[in-house]
Parts: structure tokens; C-alpha cells; sequence
């Protein structure tokens, strides 16, 4: 009868499950990333760079064309400007 118990708590308890199955995912993903960068050689690193140029480039454009300034802070917020 003692035997039943522990061999039914062996079988049934899944409370580490969810945890072991985010490593596995996180180590598969880690493998793909490895594999990706040591097959490039260098080629992934440009195209990275080129997109992240590029969206830049684009952002000033835009800003410019909205007509701002290109720096700052950002200006305040609201307020009423002293105290009540």
C-alpha cells in the first residue's frame, strides 16, 4: 500500500514539467543562434547593420518631414505651471 502512494506521487507530479520544457526550448534556440551566426561568416553582421542603417535613415527622414528639430528632450508636459 505504501509502495501504491509513492509510485502514484512519481507518476502524477508534473510541477517541474513547464520549467524543463522552457530550457529545452531555450537551449534549441540558443543551438539555432550559434548555427546561424558560424554559418554566415560575417554576412549576418552586414545585414544586420544595413537594416538597422536603413531604418535610421528613414526615422530622420520622417522626423524631418514632420518638422523636427532632430534633438532635444522632447519638450514638458502639462502642468499648471506653479502651485495651487
Amino acid at each position: 500500500m505504501r509502495f501504491r502512494k509513492l509510485d502514484s506521487s512519481l507518476t502524477f507530479d508534473e510541477s517541474g514539467q513547464g520549467m524543463t520544457e522552457y530550457g529545452a526550448v531555450l537551449a534549441m534556440v540558443g543551438i539555432i543562434v550559434a548555427a546561424v551566426f558560424a554559418f554566415a561568416n560575417g554576412s549576418f553582421h552586414a545585414a544586420v547593420s544595413q537594416s538597422f542603417s536603413t531604418i535610421t535613415s528613414q526615422l530622420s527622414s520622417i522626423n524631418t518631414a514632420a518638422g523636427g528639430s532632430g534633438g532635444g528632450d522632447g519638450g514638458g508636459g502639462g502642468g499648471s505651471g506653479g502651485p495651487m
